[in-house]
């Protein structure tokens, strides 16, 4: 009925349509024609391709899990009270918590609303279960740590001493 070409230790049918095949037998795609308003692209979308190339990178992974590791050695420092004053840590805290904001932005604006559904609930959604619950762990961490960044700094500005 059909040719077949062999591909990957299998047999594929070619369909019987008009096509252009490169040298390993793979169908060539011409680009899609777009308007002249098109071609030049959407800004948004363009800024989402690249945070999203930026949030998959290694780079960004060893970055995050060598911040959250230092946050929780500072953490540990802090509750010890070893090594600063409380001023300092007061700025370590703030400097954590503007990383961890600016963390979740770069993820939220690279995976759009897919950071909030899995695919069960939005078919364009690559997101799975188990990534929907660290998405959901994150900005629950990261929203208390601005509540408190927020609290610590109102009641401290009104001159009281959070604790005291």
């Amino acid at each position: 009925c059909c040719p077949t070409v062999e591909m990957d230790g299998r047999e594929w049918r070619r369909e019987l349509v008009p096509q252009e095949f490169d040298r390993f037998g793979a169908v060539v795609v011409p680009p899609a024609r777009t308007s002249s308003r098109r071609s030049r692209g959407n800004p948004v979308t363009a800024l989402r391709r690249c945070l999203a190339r930026v949030e998959r990178s290694q780079t960004f992974s060893i970055t995050v899990t060598s911040v959250i590791l230092l946050n929780t050695a500072a953490a540990y420092c802090q509750a010890d009270e070893l090594l600063l004053e409380d001023d300092a840590w007061d700025a370590a805290n703030a400097g954590f918590a503007t990383f961890f904001t600016l963390e979740l932005v770069v993820r939220l604006m690279a995976h759009g609303p897919d950071f909030f559904c899995s695919h069960d609930c939005r078919e364009s959604s690559s997101t799975t279960p188990e990534d929907l619950f660290w998405n959901y762990f994150d900005l629950v961490i990261v929203s208390a740590g601005l509540v408190q960044e927020v609290v610590t700094s109102t009641v401290e500005d009104s001159g009281q001493k959070l604790g005291a």
